[in-house]
């Protein structure tokens, strides 16, 4: 350690020793001209080849970003390396969370935006930089509340030839452990154990081992006996998801206070925990934390974007079709898949049971037309029971699962079904394939992208002559950023005499894959203008829509845009692409309204939404997501009437449902409020919130999660109750 007073390079004054980190011993100085503070990190030994091989000062000291301490000097003095950075004021996270410090969910989201950002800033470097070590202790909280990302000095450009990893207990992902292999070639993570509080460093410039309190380093290809006598090489497989990995973790012990548990073993999903954050938090948190790279994040920038759409995650505020992953056509064909079905069917069954059968479907389908899923699921598991070897009933009941967005229970119904599959007439194998084709739908809706692959794949397999299982595929991969196989489906799609306005829609989404959204758009013109084929244009309009999603950031006027888009949209075609294309088109006034710059604007886009959202309603679809919207944005307007109003169909539909109460509850809050105080009347609210909570009881004894909004109105109400 070095002592208080020394001066370095003739310019810093030692004033303390603050820390140490894995790269090595941390002060605080005095910059002696500047007459200000900065901190300096002496490198270990074993890391200056690092540091002086690579280029890394040069690197660093060129970042520049507000969550960011700026690097001002790299030097070396008496064969040290030294690194000078700016001081930044506040306390790291580590520290808070030791002093019992709880933290608010808006403020994570919040964070969580910011370092979003940072490591999106810092992962578009050329060579990317992987910072490799985020956590709490990494983290500082600045005075003004802001969150600022710190220690580099195990960070590297993604391209260099050597390589060097580390891993914190509890915070970096598994492939930052390396793997082991057993004599038999057999694989699996390095489950070697480290100090909890420290971060372990595997050095490619180290023969040995060399191991001090704070840090252990191995060389990348030491080998070391296990326990059993066999051998394990150290490997480093790192990228830019392993730091995705590691924000996730350090924002999971933020949010429950409790370090999660090392990736190498069973980590506790953050929904299995009480940690009263939305779904879209959770949601974010778990995809961060997934094992496997292929399932996070696949960018900081896409993790980023979750944060600042976060309440689109929310359950209350997904429409049926926000992943606009729908084929062309595919809804609305599906719409009428059961009378075909049926009618093969038909032939087969006796005439009695056949109406039975027929019934229950067709019930099915009204009920979903309607947007009443759960009756309309019903009637299908009941069809199901009539007829389990027929699969009429099975494709309506996963379509309805897709289209009520719980993917996994379509999946799930995909993969419960028993067959034979070797010996499939050529109906029943054209049926098969269709419901491979829609557990790939279902699998895009969940993101797992290389799964759906494989199910369109498999509904190829059963049905090779049909060309939009092929482009459907080629869009999968290209999502899954493995554009060589996206475009051999699309050569092969071809070979099915595809048309040229589909060949330019694949190669759209292909191009979109790898963020060129400037090619992509003009493609999209090229689709649009070149045919006349409303499901073609349909999906073109989607993926046009879903090019200004992804580009919000990037895209100038992306959103106007997207509404310009939607509205020729909808003049465009016939009123049966209308139902979706006018709850996309609300959404998008909806968020317009949220960001005008004036209240008569705000109002003239909510006045518009609401038109579209009731829309809706007439033609007779009927879902919680546009019934909020209607109660939500009449509320802003303060026509309560029409608020309670949908609010009281949404009660009469989801009866079951606490959300329906909870918000009625906080709208006759916001009457009284309005009123004078010896006019006001709470016994209705408590009437309403007592229903509630007995509801969101029930929920969260079933395994539902804890809804920070119950919480808020639960102490509203308590407040209410003293005066």
């Amino acid at each position: 350690m070095m002592e208080q007073g020394t001066v370095l390079d003739n310019t810093y004054k030692v004033i303390r020793a603050i820390g140490s980190g894995g790269g090595g011993e941390i002060y605080l100085a005095e910059h002696l001209r500047l007459e200000k503070p900065v901190v300096i990190k002496k490198i270990k030994d074993n890391m200056q080849g690092v540091i002086e091989n690579r280029g890394e000062a040069d690197i660093l000291k060129n970042l520049s970003h507000p969550y960011l301490p700026q690097v001002y000097d790299f030097f070396i003095e008496n064969n040290r390396v030294y690194t000078v950075m700016e001081y930044i004021e506040g306390e790291n996270f580590q520290q808070l969370l030791k002093k019992g410090k709880k933290f608010a969910a808006k403020d994570i989201i919040r964070w969580g935006t910011q370092l979003s950002d940072v490591l999106a800033y810092l992962h578009g470097q050329t060579p990317a930089i992987i910072h490799r070590d985020i956590k709490p202790a990494n983290i500082m909280l600045t005075p003004k509340g802001n969150v600022c990302l710190i220690d580099f000095n195990v960070s590297i450009g993604q391209d260099t030839k050597k390589d060097i990893m580390a891993h914190s207990d509890g915070y970096s992902p598994p492939e930052q452990y390396g793997v082991r292999q057993n004599k038999e070639g057999t694989i699996s993570y390095n489950n070697r154990d480290g100090g909890q509080d420290v971060t372990e460093i595997l050095s490619d410039f180290s023969s040995g081992i060399i191991q001090d309190e704070a840090t252990e380093i191995l060389g990348s290809n030491y080998i070391q006996p296990d326990t059993a006598g066999e051998l394990y090489e150290v490997s480093p497989k790192i990228d830019e998801r392993s730091d995705i990995y590691s924000l996730g973790a350090a924002l999971y012990h933020m949010i429950t206070l409790e370090r999660p548990q090392k990736a190498t073993a069973r980590v506790t999903p953050l929904g299995d925990r009480s940690a009263g954050v939305s779904d879209g938090l959770i949601y974010i948190i778990e995809k961060a934390m997934q094992k496997e790279p292929d399932k996070r994040f696949q960018t900081a920038e896409k993790m980023h974007d979750a944060f600042v759409n976060i309440k689109k995650l929310d359950h209350e505020y997904v429409s049926y079709a926000r992943k606009r992953d729908i084929l062309a056509g595919i809804v609305i064909a599906l719409a009428s898949v059961s009378m075909i079905c049926t009618a093969l069917g038909y032939k087969k069954m006796k005439a009695e049971e056949y109406n039975a059968y027929a019934a229950q479907i067709e019930s099915a389908n009204e009920l979903y037309r309607q947007g009443m899923f759960e009756e309309a699921s019903q009637a299908c598991q009941s069809a199901v029971e009539m007829r389990p070897e027929d699969l009429t009933a099975y494709i309506e009941l996963v379509n309805i699962y897709y289209m009520w967005q719980r993917y996994a229970e379509g999946i799930a119904n995909v993969q419960k079904i028993r067959i034979d599959t070797k010996n499939l007439t050529e109906e029943t194998a054209d049926l098969w394939a269709t419901l491979q084709f829609l557990a790939g739908e279902c699998y895009m809706g969940l993101e797992e992208f290389n799964l759906a692959a494989d199910s369109y794949k498999k509904a190829i397999e059963f049905q090779p002559g049909e060309g939009v299982y092929y482009t459907r595929c080629a869009i999968a991969l290209a999502r899954d950023n493995d554009s060589a196989g996206a475009e051999k489906f699309l050569e092969d799609a071809l070979q099915k005499g595809i048309s040229d306005a589909e060949v330019y829609l694949t190669k759209a989404e292909i191009v979109l894959s790898g963020k060129k959204y400037e090619e992509a758009e003009a493609l999209i013109c090229k689709v649009l203008d070149m045919t006349e084929d409303s499901d073609i244009c349909y999906h073109a309009y989607l993926t046009g829509v879903q090019i200004y999603e992804d580009g919000r950031n990037k895209i100038e006027d992306a959103l106007d845009k997207e509404r310009k888009l939607l509205e020729t949209a909808v003049s465009r075609l016939d009123s049966s692409y209308e139902l979706s294309l006018s709850e996309k088109l609300a959404d998008v006034y909806f968020e317009l309204a949220g960001q005008a710059e004036n209240e008569d604007r705000a109002a003239d886009y909510y006045e518009k939404a609401l038109l579209r959202f009731e829309g809706i309603l007439q033609n007779g679809y009927r879902n919680f997501h546009v019934l909020q919207n209607i109660a939500v944005i009449n509320q802003t307007l303060e026509q309560y009437e029409e608020a309670e109003a949908a609010l009281l169909e949404m009660i009469d539909i989801y009866p079951e449902d606490y959300r329906s109460y909870m918000y009625l509850t906080l709208l006759y809050a916001e009457i009284q409020n309005k009123i004078s105080i010896e006019k006001r009347d709470y016994s209705i609210i408590a009437e309403y919130y007592d229903k509630a909570d007995d509801l969101y009881q029930r929920n969260l004894n079933n395994g539902g999660s804890v809804d920070t909004n119950m919480q808020i109105l639960g102490n509203l109400v308590e407040d209410l109750k003293k005066l």
